[in-house]
């Protein structure tokens, strides 16, 4: 009899402890499911962000790609160049994307860019070197003929001169010997230009007063 209760006592004591271990299993179990759950929940959340990251990373490649093509088309510099290109110093206080505004509205308010401008542009330079080239040799020109009408001018006085003296000193021996008595001479009207001066012929017949050509009598003349 004795036995058996010293079983029993030890059966309800086995008992009681596996009723423990099982609670303690079973709350180790919930609090397994609990982080499983917050495990879950956290991964669904990182795969969220991942999502959004590789949209974000979507969106950033497709606008690179729109700024390397307007680099290229608009301003024809290659995207390593722009990123070497030093920053524009701003003024202390000047806000980047204020600044960036501002001169989006200027571009704006300049109107449609012409995008054949700078190859105008470089046609014009061309041209305009092109008939700076030609005013030079036009005014080469005009300077070497200057330096030949000078010449031929001064060469023109130079004989005038000379056959105006010996007609002059002729025409008064001349007169003397047609005209006994009397005196003639020639005289020029304009003594300092000598390209442009007329020729006076005075004459005095015996007895009367100097008279230019023109005033004396047809018989005279």
């Amino acid at each position: 009899m004795r036995t058996l209760e010293t079983q029993q006592i030890e059966l309800q004591e086995l008992r009681r402890r596996q009723s423990s271990e099982v609670r303690e299993i079973s709350h180790r179990l919930d609090e397994a499911r609990r982080e499983r759950s917050e495990i879950e929940k956290q991964l669904e959340g990182q795969r969220e962000r991942n999502r959004r990251v590789e949209l974000e990373e979507s969106e950033v490649k497709v606008r690179l790609e729109g700024a390397v093509e307007t680099l290229r088309r608009d301003l024809e510099v290659e995207p390593q160049r722009a990123i070497d290109t030093p920053l524009p110093e701003l003024p202390e206080g000047t806000n980047p994307l204020a600044r960036q505004r501002e001169l989006e509205r200027e571009l704006r308010l300049m109107g449609p860019i012409n995008p054949l401008a700078l190859e105008e542009f470089t046609e014009l330079q061309l041209r305009n070197t092109f008939l700076e080239e030609q005013l030079e040799d036009v005014k080469n020109s005009r300077r070497e003929l200057m330096k030949v009408i000078k010449q031929v001018d001064q060469e023109i006085q130079s004989n005038f001169a000379a056959a105006y003296a010996d007609v002059r000193d002729n025409f008064t021996k001349l007169f003397a010997m047609l005209f006994p008595g009397g005196t003639g001479r020639l005289t020029l009207t304009n003594p300092d230009d000598l390209l442009n001066t007329g020729i006076e012929v005075e004459a005095k017949p015996s007895g009367k007063n100097v008279k230019k050509l023109s005033l004396l009598s047809g018989g005279e003349r």
